[in-house]
C-alpha cells in the first residue's frame, strides 16, 4: 500500500525500494508483488517488471494479473500482445463479477491501445 501512495505521488524510487521490502518481509503476497511489478514499470524496468508480472500470474491469472501484463506490453510497444491481454483481463473480470473501477481500468486501457494501433473505432468504443 505504501509503495502504492509513493507511486501515486511520483517517487519512483521510493515506491520501488517500499515495494521490495514488502515483498522481502511477505514474498506470498499477491499485492506486494504487484507493487513491485508497478513500480519497476513506473521507473521504466520493463524487463523487471514483466518478470514479476509473469512470476504473479504464475500464481493464478486475474483481472489484475493479465492487466498488467497488458500494460507492460503496451509500453513495450508489443500493441497486439497487449490488446489480446487486455480483452482477456476485460473477459475474467465480467466472469468474476469484478469492481466497476477495475474494470472501467481495463477498458481505459483497451482505448489507449485501440489509439496507440490507430484504430480510432475501437478506442471511442471502448471509451465509450
Amino acid at each position: 500500500a505504501r509503495s502504492h501512495a509513493l507511486l501515486g505521488r511520483h517517487r519512483f524510487a521510493e515506491a520501488l525500494e517500499a515495494a521490495r521490502d514488502a515483498v522481502l518481509r511477505d514474498p506470498a503476497s499477491d499485492s506486494a508483488m504487484a507493487a513491485l511489478a508497478d513500480a519497476h514499470l513506473a521507473s521504466g524496468n520493463y524487463a523487471e517488471a514483466q518478470a514479476v508480472a509473469e512470476a504473479l500470474a504464475a500464481r493464478g491469472l486475474t483481472l489484475g494479473t493479465l492487466a498488467r501484463s497488458a500494460t507492460i506490453a503496451w509500453e513495450r510497444g508489443r500493441l497486439e500482445d497487449a490488446a489480446s491481454l487486455i480483452d482477456e483481463a476485460i473477459q475474467a473480470g465480467e466472469l468474476l463479477d469484478a469492481p466497476a473501477r477495475d474494470l472501467g481500468w481495463c477498458w481505459t486501457l483497451r482505448g489507449d491501445i485501440a489509439r496507440d494501433r490507430g484504430d480510432a473505432t475501437g478506442a471511442r468504443a471502448a471509451y465509450g
